[in-house]
């Protein structure tokens, strides 16, 4: 007989991610917009950003603060 073992760490073939890969987004909303992209990517997140005004602050973030998301996804800042 031959027993063996299957795990599976949700690594982007479908299934669901690891909880441990799920975490809350980070609040930026204020900030200027370097130091707002430089705390997302820190946190494992991809950052983009549109340009809506002349202003260096972020306005709004989707998603917004303190909603799980996997790391590696992407958050868009507007400023």
């Amino acid at each position: 007989m031959i027993f063996g073992f299957f795990c599976d760490d949700g690594g982007g073939n479908g299934n669901p991610p690891n909880p441990q890969d799920v975490i809350p987004v980070p609040p930026v909303v204020g900030q200027p917009v370097h130091d707002a992209a430089q705390a997302l990517q820190n946190a494992g997140f991809k950052v983009e950003v549109k340009r809506e005004t002349a202003g260096d602050r972020v306005l709004s973030q989707s998603p917004p603060a303190g909603q799980p998301a996997p790391r590696g996804s992407k958050v868009t800042l507007v400023r």
